[in-house]
C-alpha cells in the first residue's frame, strides 16, 4: 500500500520493535517472542525470514514464514496489524511476500493460525480452513 514498505530484517532491535508493536496489539507483554525470533534468526536462518511493514518509520506489521526443511512445508507466523492500521491492504503485502518465498522453495503446503479478522483475507488468495484450534497459556502453579 501507498506509504508502506516491507523488508527483511535480521537485526536484534527490529525484534525489539516488532515486540513492541505485538504488545500494543494483544494489549500484553510481547517480549518472549521477540527473544524467539532472535534466536532463531541466529541459528537457523535458513528456516526462516522475518519481515516488517513500515509506514512512518513504525512498525505496522510483523511476519515470518518458518521452513521445515526436508518437507513440503512452512509456518507462516505473526501478521498483526493495530487496529488503526488495518483495512488498507498492510496484512495481505507480508502474506504475498511470504508465500512467495514458500513457492520458490518447492513449499506445496502452508500452515498459518488465524484470527477470526484475518480469515477472511487469507481465503481470498486461496487458503482453506483446515481445522481450529483452542489456544492454551501455561503458567506454573505456585505453592
Amino acid at each position: 500500500p501507498d506509504g508502506m514498505t516491507l523488508r527483511c530484517v535480521t537485526a536484534d532491535a527490529d525484534m525489539r520493535r516488532i515486540a513492541a508493536m505485538e504488545s500494543v496489539v494483544r494489549g500484553q507483554d510481547r517480549s518472549r517472542p521477540a527473544d524467539d525470533l532472535i534466536g532463531r534468526v541466529a541459528s537457523a536462518p535458513d528456516e526462516i525470514s522475518v519481515h516488517i511493514a513500515e509506514a512512518d518509520g513504525e512498525v505496522v506489521s510483523a511476519a515470518w514464514p518458518v521452513f521445515r526443511p526436508g518437507t513440503a512445508f512452512a509456518s507462516l507466523g505473526g501478521g498483526s496489524t493495530p487496529v488503526e492500521r488495518r483495512g488498507r491492504g498492510i496484512y495481505r503485502a507480508p502474506v504475498a511476500t511470504r508465500a512467495a518465498l514458500a513457492v520458490a522453495r518447492g513449499v506445496t503446503d502452508l500452515h498459518v493460525d488465524a484470527s477470526d479478522d484475518s480469515a477472511s483475507i487469507l481465503r481470498r488468495p486461496g487458503f482453506e480452513a483446515a481445522t481450529t484450534t483452542t489456544p492454551y497459556v501455561w503458567s506454573p502453579r505456585t505453592g
